[in-house]
């Protein structure tokens, strides 16, 4: 009887100090860009083009169609994960020389919108007949642009409402397939 009496009082000691380690508190990693670097999901850091002008920005903008790859959530607390946000078409932008866009569905070109944007700074207006939003792009080159919009106010479940942001990851895409 002692010797499970000894085993108990072991196995209380070792969860006591595994719980008042893990209540130790850690420090908050903020999620930030650098110069040739942008957080993706999960805080992971990828290499990209963070450093543009307006001119270079519209450039890339009608070099090519743009498709969105993936989304999610952020705030100043975490960066949340790919497959967080869903879209329930895959959409991509066509921008013009005449400051109008296209948004097009992949695999199914009967549904599209038209837009008109303007750039400025780092940010992209769109406007159409029933809605209007502004993404900031925070980094674009050949191949990659990410883009964000706060989503503050709405709610977000598991995010600082007054903080948080979306961030859309997109790919450059043949629409001639």
């Amino acid at each position: 009887m002692k010797k499970w009496c000894n085993y108990f009082l072991f196995v209380f000691i070792v969860l006591a100090f595994s719980t008042s380690c893990g209540d130790d508190i850690e420090p908050v990693e903020l999620f930030y860009d650098t110069d040739g670097y942008v957080f993706l999901e999960n805080g992971k850091r990828h290499p990209a083009t963070t450093q543009f002008t307006s001119d270079e920005l519209l450039q890339r903008l009608k070099a090519t169609a743009w498709k969105r790859n993936y989304a999610f959530y952020y705030d100043k607390n975490k960066a949340g994960k790919r497959g967080e946000i869903s879209f329930y078409e895959q959409n991509y932008f066509v921008f013009d020389d005449n400051g109008r866009a296209y948004m097009g569905s992949v695999g199914n070109p009967a549904v599209h919108s038209d837009y008109t944007y303007t750039v400025s700074d780092r940010n992209i207006s769109m406007k159409s007949l029933s809605t209007s939003y502004t993404m900031r792009v925070v980094a674009i080159d050949d191949t990659l642009m990410v883009v964000d919009a706060s989503v503050a106010g709405h709610g977000i479940y598991g995010y600082d409402d007054a903080s948080v942001m979306q961030r859309t990851v997109f790919k450059n895409y043949n629409i001639i397939n």
